[in-house]
C-alpha cells in the first residue's frame, strides 16, 4: 500500500471518529450517571465508518473472526478478535485497518498492553499472517499519557516497545465533550485528538 493510500484511509477513520456524537463517549443515564459503554461507542463508530466507506469496495466490520486459523500456533479462543476492521472480504492481502477500543477511565497498563499485542499480531507482515497495514488502539475518556506516566516501568517499557512497531499508534481522546459558553455540547474536532507513536514517548 502506498503512503498516499494509507493516509487516505487514516483520514477516513479520523473523519468517522470525529463524526461520533460526544454523547456516545459516555452514555447519559438516569440520576445524572454516565456509562462509559465501549460497545455502544464501538457500534456508533462502526456506523460512521460504514457511512464513509459506503459505495467503495472496502468493508468495515465489527469483531470479525477473520483468518485467525491461518496464524502460526494460533489457539482457538476469542482473545485475538479486534473491535473493528476495514478490509476486503476473502483475502489476507487487502486488510487495511484493525482497531481496538478502550473507553473506561479505569483502563490498566496490562489491558493496554494486551490490546497492543493483539494489534501487533494482526499487523505482522508476511506469509501466514493477516497483514493489516494499520493498527490503532483508540483510548477515550482518559489521558493515555497520564496512564503511561502512572504505570510501572515494566509496563511503560513494554508499551513503548510495541508502539515502536511502525504500523501501530494510539489515538487518544481524553476529553470528548467540548462545551460552549452556553453549556451545550459541541461536535468533536481535531483539537480533541492526539495521535501517539513510539517516537512520541
Amino acid at each position: 500500500m502506498s503512503e498516499r493510500e494509507k493516509k487516505d484511509h487514516l483520514n477516513k477513520f479520523k473523519n468517522a471518529l470525529l463524526n461520533v456524537s460526544p454523547e456516545y463517549f459516555g452514555i447519559p443515564a438516569i440520576h445524572g450517571q454516565v456509562h462509559m459503554n465501549e460497545r455502544a461507542f464501538a457500534y456508533e463508530l462502526y456506523h460512521q465508518l460504514r457511512k464513509i466507506y459506503n459505495g467503495s469496495n472496502w468493508y468495515a466490520n465489527g469483531e470479525l473472526r477473520k483468518g485467525l486459523t491461518l496464524l502460526p500456533n494460533y489457539e482457538q479462543d476469542n482473545t485475538l478478535i479486534p473491535d473493528l476492521v476495514v478490509h476486503h472480504h476473502k483475502t489476507t492481502t487487502n486488510n487495511i485497518m484493525a482497531i481496538e477500543i478502550k473507553s473506561t477511565p479505569t483502563v490498566t497498563g496490562s489491558q493496554l498492553i494486551q490490546d497492543l499485542k493483539k494489534l501487533e499480531i494482526f499487523t505482522r507482515p508476511g506469509e501466514g499472517y493477516l497483514n493489516y497495514h494499520i493498527g490503532i488502539l483508540l483510548v477515550i475518556n482518559s489521558s493515555f499519557r497520564d496512564k503511561l506516566n502512572g504505570m510501572s516501568d515494566k509496563n511503560r517499557d513494554r508499551i513503548t516497545e510495541l508502539l515502536n512497531f511502525h504500523k501501530l499508534a494510539v489515538w487518544n481522546i481524553s476529553k470528548p465533550m467540548p462545551i460552549n459558553s452556553n453549556g451545550i455540547n459541541l461536535p468533536l474536532d481535531e483539537t480533541c485528538l492526539e495521535i501517539i507513536r513510539g517516537y512520541d514517548l
